[in-house]
C-alpha cells in the first residue's frame, strides 16, 4: 500500500482589498449627500446659553425651498458620480494602450 504524502502550505484565506483613491471619493459623495440632506432638518436645532437644545422654528425651510434644494443636491450628485467613473473609466481604458 502506497502513502501519499503531501506538504502543508499555507493558505492565504483572506486577502487584503486594498482601497483605491476611486472608492474614497464614492465614500467622501455619500457621506456629503447624505449630510446635506440631513441638514435640512439639523439647521432649525440650536442651542441657548445654559447649553440646552430647542428647536428654531424661523430657521425651519419652506417645502418649495425644500424641494429646490432637494432638486440641487440629487443634481450635483448625478454630475459628481457621473465624471468620477467616466473619468475612471476613460484611465482604465488608456492605460491597456
Amino acid at each position: 500500500m502506497n502513502t501519499n504524502t503531501q506538504i502543508s502550505q499555507d493558505a492565504d484565506l483572506y486577502k487584503k482589498k486594498s482601497i483605491t483613491i476611486r472608492t474614497v471619493l464614492h465614500l467622501y459623495g455619500i457621506f456629503a449627500v447624505v449630510g446635506l440632506i440631513l441638514s435640512i432638518y439639523t439647521i432649525p436645532v440650536s442651542m441657548n446659553n445654559n447649553m440646552q437644545f430647542f428647536y428654531n422654528e424661523e430657521l425651519l425651510m419652506e417645502p418649495k425651498k425644500i424641494k429646490k434644494f432637494l432638486i440641487f443636491i440629487f443634481s450635483s450628485a448625478v454630475v459628481y458620480f457621473f465624471i468620477l467613473n467616466v473619468n475612471h473609466n476613460y484611465f482604465d481604458n488608456s492605460d491597456s494602450d
